[in-house]
């Protein structure tokens, strides 16, 4: 089989044939989020989206977003090797996934919420990584 587009591969985390499966790097830990309200000022019935602030909470929660993007991809790319009989990338990449989780965890990351905002923002995105 002739892979036609190899480095797209190993972008996703994939492992290319020929190619021991390596872990895709994990973006660097977030320890502290401070985002403000998309909404904005003075709007008592929060309708209307502040063009500014969205894209600050957008800026502010980008990197968390990444993250949780980066496992989820990971962990299904484990699934579909586990499914094609792969079970040992399968394995290995199951570990990347681990590790990810491993490093965000040892530096405390997410643990400084220092808005309202962030306080209900990052919980969801905690879920997805789990």
């Amino acid at each position: 089989m002739k892979l036609i587009f190899p480095s797209l591969l190993a972008m996703l985390g994939l492992p290319v044939a020929g190619a021991v499966a390596q872990c895709v790097p994990v973006p660097e830990s977030v320890i502290s989020v401070d985002v403000p309200s998309r909404y904005a000022q003075g709007d008592k019935t929060r309708s209307e989206i502040d063009e500014a602030a969205n894209a600050r909470v957008n800026e502010g929660l980008a990197p968390v977003d990444d993250f949780v993007a980066l496992l989820a991809r990971q962990t299904t790319n484990a699934l579909r090797l586990a499914r094609l009989g792969e079970g040992a990338k399968a394995r290995i990449m199951a570990d990347c996934v681990l590790e990810g989780l491993e490093r965000w965890a040892a530096s405390n990351a997410l643990s400084q919420l220092d808005s309202l905002n962030a306080r209900q923002s990052v919980p969801s995105r905690l879920a997805g990584a789990a």
